[in-house]
C-alpha cells in the first residue's frame, strides 16, 4: 500500500501547484502573449520565485504519481490524485474567497466517499 503514500503526496503537490497557477493567473490577469510579452522586462522577484515554485510542484508531483503508478493499480491511483480537485477547492475557500452551493459541496463529499470505498 505504498503507493497510496506516494498518490497522496502527489494529490498534495498537484493541489498547491494550482493554488500558484492561480496566482499566477491572476496577477498577469488577462492572458494573452500581448501580456505576457509586456510582463517579461518587469518580473519581479515574487512572479520569478511563484513560477519556480509551480515548476518544483508539478514536477515532484508528476515523479510521486509515476512512483504510485508502479505499484498501485492506475485507476485508483489516478482516483486518489483526482482529489486534488476537492482539496483545491477546500482551499480557495480560504485563500481565493470562493464559494460552493450546496449541491456542489454534495458533489465533492460524494466524490471522497467513493474513492474510501475503493480504497477500504
Amino acid at each position: 500500500m505504498k503507493w497510496v503514500l506516494f498518490a497522496a503526496a502527489a494529490m498534495f503537490l498537484f493541489t498547491f501547484a494550482n493554488v500558484i497557477l492561480k496566482k499566477i493567473v491572476n496577477e498577469i490577469g488577462q492572458i494573452t502573449v500581448t501580456n505576457i510579452q509586456n510582463m517579461l522586462p518587469n518580473l519581479t522577484l515574487s512572479f520569478i520565485l511563484l513560477l519556480i515554485l509551480l515548476i518544483i510542484f508539478t514536477l515532484a508531483g508528476f515523479v510521486s504519481m509515476l512512483k504510485a503508478l508502479e505499484e498501485g493499480k492506475v485507476a485508483l491511483v489516478m482516483a486518489v490524485v483526482s482529489l486534488s480537485t476537492i482539496l483545491l477547492a477546500f482551499l480557495s475557500i480560504f485563500i481565493f474567497g470562493d464559494t460552493f452551493s450546496v449541491k456542489e459541496i454534495l458533489a465533492m463529499a460524494l466524490a471522497i466517499i467513493s474513492i474510501l470505498i475503493l480504497l477500504f
